[in-house]
């Protein structure tokens, strides 16, 4: 047999922590689980199960916490939930099985807990990854108009991802507005006064940019895209003559001869 047939008749199944969901959904049945669901909801959603039967014991666990407060989760409480959505069925063995659950939570420490929400989050993301590699390979087959379009789709759903990471809370579209909302008024206001902007980094030496970036700031990196010629060499050049003349080092590296 070819080494590629070889691969093609492996059984390879998504990527899971069976155990960790398991575990995560064992805790919440002890009962007066207020923290530890909300450090669970922290990093996970139901949608990052891969197991049905965990996935709906989640749900159920999350509304009881919302209708009643996260200590009135428990075994019964989730059970009766679970009963009166109609996803017994679901749940394998009923109740004894959700005692099962229960029972084999060896450690529910706050550290334990995290890591095992991180290990189901990450579980879900390469699930993730592989279904847009997937898309993204089957779309390419099929044919596209654009290609330039068809690529940017894909990377952006792969940026997606990389910004889903656990600690990587996403910035709700209010907050990012308010923030942005903030950051245009304090340019105006420091535009009209001739006053510096909090947070400038080395100017670029032109007005309109530097208001903009507010500068070339520690830790940040500034691509300049544009067709030959239009004058990004020019840009560069300019950008990195004004640093230095304002006291800060400047290196400029040419690619091309």
């Amino acid at each position: 047999m070819s080494a590629v047939h070889a691969v093609a008749d492996v059984v390879r199944t998504p990527p899971a922590d069976l155990e960790c969901e398991a575990l995560i959904v064992g805790t919440l049945l002890w009962g007066k689980a207020s923290e530890a669901l909300r450090m669970f909801q922290d990093i996970l959603e139901a949608s990052h199960f891969f197991s049905e039967e965990h996935r709906v014991i989640f749900v159920a666990a999350t509304i009881v916490a919302e209708q009643h407060g996260g200590d009135a989760v428990d075994l019964a409480t989730v059970l009766a939930k679970i009963t009166e959505q109609g996803k017994l069925g679901h749940v394998v063995n009923g109740r004894s099985g959700l005692e099962e659950l229960r029972r084999n939570v060896a450690s529910t420490s706050g550290k334990r807990q995290r890591e095992w929400a991180i290990a189901v989050h990450d579980a879900w993301r390469r699930r993730q990854a592989i279904a847009i590699a997937q898309t993204v390979e089957a779309n390419g087959y099929l044919g596209v108009e654009s290609t330039q379009d068809y690529v940017e789709r894909a990377a952006r759903r792969l940026v997606w991802l990389a910004t889903t990471g656990h600690g990587r809370a996403e910035e709700s579209k209010a907050n990012m507005l308010a923030r942005l909302l903030k950051e245009i008024e304090e340019r105006r206001a420091a535009h009209e006064s001739n006053a510096p902007i909090a947070g400038m980094g080395a100017p670029f030496g032109l007005p309109s940019l530097d208001n903009a970036l507010r500068g070339m700031r520690p830790g940040k990196k500034i691509t300049i895209v544009a067709r030959p010629g239009l004058g990004k060499s020019a840009l560069a050049m300019q950008a990195a003559s004004y640093a230095a003349r304002s006291g800060v080092g400047a290196v400029y590296y040419a690619a091309e001869p």
